[in-house]
């Protein structure tokens, strides 16, 4: 377990276990590789049915994590949730382990700006994210020498740091649908100046990692979930690919 810098606020990493092995150690790695603080990870494991239990075991050794909880699929407002209420930190980087940041220090940048400014919830850029906003309306600011884009509409959100405090005041993270979907639009309404939601730019992750190990399986079963009315899990999903 890595050690906290003694200057810095308390916080850590919140992650949920649910894609293949290779997927979860490429991006573990990648956050590691492009992180400078070496903050503590907190996971769940949501159950991934091609994820064995001792393939679990073999990423928290190679990787230093801690379990939070027991293993099933709690859904991804679930998981978050069960960490922002088991850890007991003021800022939290929720990360998808699928997740590719491919800009180093990002932890640091973070940390500073929702520390320093009304941020509530700061996410990492990506290409997507950035055109949606150029899109939708935005608002540029800047703090120090980091730019932040503030949208007037949601769009899709990379790896974020967020104030745990407000969080829990709001009631957690919230989403329509149990497992997957909609996080974005859910929340948005919660981002006011006091609280505001802002991307960094200059601070990116590539769209998918490069593995090359994601079951197309679960991608098209996101698809189906997040977008055309399938309400499931990937397990009742999967018995009606067999």
């Amino acid at each position: 377990m890595g050690n906290q810098e003694i200057n810095q606020p308390s916080a850590a990493i919140f992650t949920m276990l649910y894609n293949e092995y290779d997927v979860i150690d490429y991006s573990l790695s990648q956050l590691r590789k492009t992180t400078t603080l070496n903050l503590p990870i907190y996971a769940v494991d949501n159950d991934y049915p091609f994820l064995t239990p001792d393939m679990v075991n073999d990423l928290q050794k190679k990787h230093n994590f801690t379990l939070i909880g027991t293993r099933h699929n709690r859904g991804l407002a679930g998981g978050a949730n069960e960490l922002i209420n088991s850890v007991n930190v003021d800022y939290a980087i929720g990360y998808d382990c699928d997740s590719n940041p491919v800009t180093p220090g990002w932890d640091i940048a973070f940390l500073k700006l929702i520390k320093n400014t009304n941020l509530a919830y700061l996410s990492l850029m990506l290409e997507v994210s950035k055109r949606e906003m150029l899109e939708r309306g935005h608002t540029v600011w800047h703090y120090e020498d980091y730019t932040i884009w503030r949208p007037h509409a949601a769009c899709v959100q990379s790896v974020p740091i967020f104030d745990t405090a407000y969080i829990k005041k709001i009631g957690g993270i919230q989403e329509p649908k149990k497992y997957y979907g909609g996080l974005e639009a859910c929340m948005f309404k919660y981002w006011d100046n006091d609280h505001q939601i802002g991307y960094l730019d200059g601070y990116y992750e590539m769209p998918e990692n490069k593995s090359d190990k994601v079951n197309p399986l679960y991608t098209e079963y996101k698809l189906e979930y997040a977008h055309k009315g399938y309400n499931g899990s990937f397990d009742d999903f999967l018995k009606t690919r067999q």
